[in-house]
């Protein structure tokens, strides 16, 4: 019999029948973090449970066995302690490129060696036996270990574009807590340089213009689209979720065999930033580098286990919601953000005709035409839409039309 599922604690409209190990809230697909083989809901629920096990090792000691209770009642302040201890030493004590030695209150060491593919960084170096040791990137706490038999080790750390800083924290057998060290690494890459700059518009001088569609889940009109496009002898850009894909692999090796450049429009169609609550583009609290990698990553495998080719190394946001942030993300897994342009949103997505945003497939036609008439459309990019919900004025109705202006005009159509 199937689990009774519930809401997310994160998405309430999303149903789910797993829970965090530690804190036991359900969780989504979107909101799990898989560690030591059990499924948590945050970096904060990990620690807890690494600071867990760490406290039934320190049982095993007779000398400590008096501070057993005190250590379990303060461990879950510790890291909210530790996260504004650290914020205070990142802004006022090491200064980037520096490591600190001074800074060492315990008996430890700590060894690192740059990876230079995949530009990662290991850590290790050597600690008391059963010291709990966490580490912190750039303000985040992302792992924590053991010390066993005089030595510790954390799996591979991955260099974000531009600073890295790194701090590594412990707590002994008596539940003291102290600061073993800190460095900053400033990693650089051209090519990531070049990938983090976002796209929304072609430099050139020429009559050229791009019509781009972004397909999420809805096919509707997709075989319309693509028989106008192979009538139209013209090549356009699609930009593919990984849920579209999954649910329609005929239309996806369609699209691929067609001769289209296809690139990726995330996994699950999230959306990255804040703006919906309020019109700021602040990185959703829940979303983290790997939460953002695996939506790009997975739809990228879902497309090639299809057609047997990778996407095009372009993506788009859902909704266009971007920032530095999530634009440095990006560059690290290989992708540049392709936008569109000024005045470019046909708004063919909006299908309520009171809507104040609403376009008939005929408006859309005559907004564009004036904007290439006036000479507003030499690079741009377009944006458009593979499905619909218009069941009456389907919006691609325009679009032999809306080519042949083009061409009269003299625009080539990307």
């Amino acid at each position: 019999m199937a689990r009774p599922k519930f809401p997310c604690k994160n998405h309430e409209n999303r149903q789910t029948a797993k829970r965090c190990y530690q804190c036991r809230e359900y969780i989504c697909s979107d909101c799990q973090i898989r560690h030591d083989h059990h499924l948590f809901c945050s970096k904060k629920c990990v620690w807890i449970y690494d600071a867990t096990r760490f406290k039934v090792t320190v049982r095993k000691y007779r000398t400590v066995a008096a501070l057993v209770v005190f250590f379990s009642s303060v461990q879950f302040l510790v890291y909210f302690l530790l996260s504004s201890e650290i914020d205070s030493i990142q802004l006022q004590r090491y200064p980037e490129s520096t490591v600190d030695s001074s800074a060492v209150l315990m008996p430890y060491s700590l060894d690192t060696t740059i990876i230079p593919f995949p530009q990662k960084i290991s850590i290790d170096g050597e600690a008391p036996g059963n010291t709990l040791l966490g580490l912190w990137h750039n303000g985040k706490f992302v792992a924590s270990t053991i010390a066993g038999g005089g030595n510790y080790s954390f799996k591979p750390q991955s260099l974000a574009f531009g600073k890295n800083t790194f701090l590594l924290w412990a707590i002994d057998e008596s539940g003291r807590t102290s600061l073993v060290d800190s460095f900053s690494i400033n990693y650089r890459s051209l090519r990531n340089g070049m990938l983090k700059i976002p796209v929304s518009h072609i430099r050139t001088d020429e009559k050229v213009v791009a019509l781009t569609f972004d397909a999420g889940s809805l096919v509707t009109g997709a075989d319309s689209i693509l028989r106008i496009l192979k009538r139209k002898k013209v090549k356009s850009t699609f930009f593919l979720t990984g849920r579209f894909i999954q649910r329609y692999p005929e239309m996806t090796s369609l699209i691929a065999g067609s001769g289209h450049e296809v690139g990726n429009h995330t996994l699950s169609h999230p959306h990255l930033t804040t703006f919906e609550q309020n019109r700021r583009h602040d990185t959703q609290n829940n979303l983290n580098y790997e939460k953002f990698a695996r939506q790009l990553f997975v739809t990228d495998s879902l497309y090639f286990r299809i057609t047997g080719t990778k996407m095009t190394p372009f993506w788009r946001a859902p909704f266009g919601e971007v920032n530095d942030e999530i634009l440095t993300w990006a560059a690290n897994c290989g992708f540049q953000h392709i936008g569109w342009s000024a005045r470019c949103d046909t708004r063919d997505w909006v299908s309520d005709e009171n809507s104040g945003l609403y376009r008939s497939s005929d408006e859309i036609l005559r907004h564009l035409v004036k904007l290439a008439e006036n000479n507003r459309l030499k690079g741009a990019i377009v944006l458009l839409h593979l499905g619909t919900e218009r069941i009456q004025d389907p919006p691609y109705a325009m679009l032999p039309e809306l080519i042949d202006r083009l061409r009269r005009l003299g625009y080539k159509i990307l």
